[in-house]
């Protein structure tokens, strides 16, 4: 999701070519691309393999710059604002998405990692994001682990009714979320 409130507007034939290992341009990505994102829109581009999708949601960002052509945002050229700034203040879901052996509410918090431990932003990032009601399903919610390690071995105790039995055996499954569950929470 790009900010809420600002317009995205890549305009006066927006074009990216890659260059080879040449310098010479070796391929025309996208031309003259020229399309409005009113603010507060929820943007989903659907299209073949190799068509520019990617590219496209690269070149919103900053993370490449145009061939020709200007991206505007809220009238201005986006070079004005800072590569941080923009990248702060959007959400972009790939499809390639990765959840790290941390718990739920660090993978969400690592969204904005100047401030991942702050419990108020990690619980609205995640209703916003459509997590939380699963989230919340859990018994450990926003710190049930996604790949723990186990820190204590069964064999190790004696009594076989001792209690921490049980607590290993919690903490040694391991969580499985679904494809979309994953999205909520990366979103």
């Amino acid at each position: 999701m790009l900010h809420p409130f600002l317009n995205y507007c890549p305009r006066r034939n927006l074009s990216f070519s890659y260059t080879g290992d040449d310098g010479d341009e070796e391929s025309q990505c996208l031309k003259d691309i020229n399309l409005y994102i009113p603010a507060g829109s929820v943007v989903v581009l659907v299209g073949h393999n190799g068509s520019g999708k990617s590219t496209l949601i690269q070149l919103l960002s900053q993370a490449l710059q145009p061939s020709t052509g200007t991206i505007l945002i809220d009238g201005c050229p986006s070079s004005e604002y800072s590569a941080a700034s923009l990248r702060q203040s959007s959400a972009i879901l790939a499809q390639d998405h990765q959840l790290l052996p941390f718990t739920l509410g660090e993978n969400i918090g690592l969204g904005w990692a100047s401030r991942y431990n702050d419990a108020d932003l990690i619980r609205e990032a995640a209703e916003k994001g459509g997590a939380k009601a699963f989230i919340e399903m859990y018994p450990a919610g926003y710190d049930t682990a996604l790949n723990p390690y186990t820190l204590l071995e069964t064999n190790q105790l004696i009594d076989a009714d001792h209690p921490l039995n049980a607590e290993v055996a919690k903490v040694s499954q391991k969580l499985r979320l679904s494809g979309g569950e994953k999205q909520r929470v990366l979103a």
